[in-house]
């Protein structure tokens, strides 16, 4: 699992530093795993946060982990289309 969410956010680091020499060489397949560990990762993250209330600062961390995820999944998500059309 560690190993699936770590290659998830390389991949979203390439895709937010446009770095296409890199991204070029990730399959569709690899695109769908980082999609599904991102839904893990934002699953576990919100479960965490409703465990915190508003204002602490475990609750912020949380919300702003679930903000950058959310973005890393969309730019999956577009990639993963651009490969489609």
């Amino acid at each position: 699992m560690l190993r699936d969410n770590i290659k998830a956010l390389r991949i979203a680091f390439a895709l937010m530093n446009k770095e296409t020499n890199v991204t070029d060489h990730f399959t569709r397949d690899e695109l769908e795993e980082a999609l599904h560990a991102f839904d893990a990762m934002m699953s576990r993250a919100d479960k965490a946060q409703s465990k915190f209330s508003p204002g602490t600062s475990q609750h912020t961390l949380l919300r702003n982990r679930l903000k950058a995820l959310r973005i890393a999944e969309a730019l999956t998500q577009l990639d993963l289309n651009a490969r489609k059309a």
